[in-house]
């Protein structure tokens, strides 16, 4: 179902059916009815990717964490998505599970690499807008993510090209 086939359906525009998806602007409550009333019967649900590519932005937020079974980063996962969700942002996650490949050698992070570079290359293919980086540990990460020195947590935009800072 399309937003065309909808506008056909109700006899309104395509724009009118986009104002009552989006409450961007005024429709009398008769034709909003009608419209809310079509879309439900259709179960009509826009597509996210297609919206994504129009604006050049789809309001997802990558998280990686090392490993989600650490201490309180499910707290931080939490924190994570009640704040996105308060700006209109959904999170994807990545847990690299590295707590029992790693151990207590923290440092030696560089070693897992390649399974950053994969959860980064699966975030930056999805297009999303920013990628928050959640360690086990504070320490310099400047080896996996460029030159960055963080406690813990990164906001990286890499559409933006620059590292935005630490959280």
């Amino acid at each position: 179902m399309t937003l065309k086939e909808i506008a056909s359906m109700a006899g309104v525009s395509v724009a009118t059916v986009s104002y009552v998806l989006n409450n961007t602007a005024q429709v009398s409550d008769e034709t909003r009815k009608k419209v809310e009333k079509i879309i439900k019967e259709t179960g009509y649900r826009s597509n996210i990717l297609a919206k994504s590519l129009r604006r050049n932005e789809s309001f997802l937020v990558g998280v990686i964490v090392e490993d989600v079974t650490v201490w309180h980063t499910a707290y931080i996962i939490d924190g994570i998505n009640e704040i996105a969700e308060a700006r209109g942002y959904n999170t994807i996650l990545s847990n690299l599970r590295l707590l029992n490949k790693i151990e207590s050698q923290f440092d030696h992070i560089s070693n897992y690499q390649k399974d950053i570079d994969k959860a980064l290359d699966v975030m930056i293919g999805m297009q999303v807008d920013g990628i928050i980086y959640v360690g086990m540990h504070d320490r310099k990460i400047s080896h996996i993510l460029g030159n960055i020195k963080t406690g813990g947590l990164l906001l990286l935009l890499h559409r933006r090209r620059r590292i935005i800072g630490s959280i």
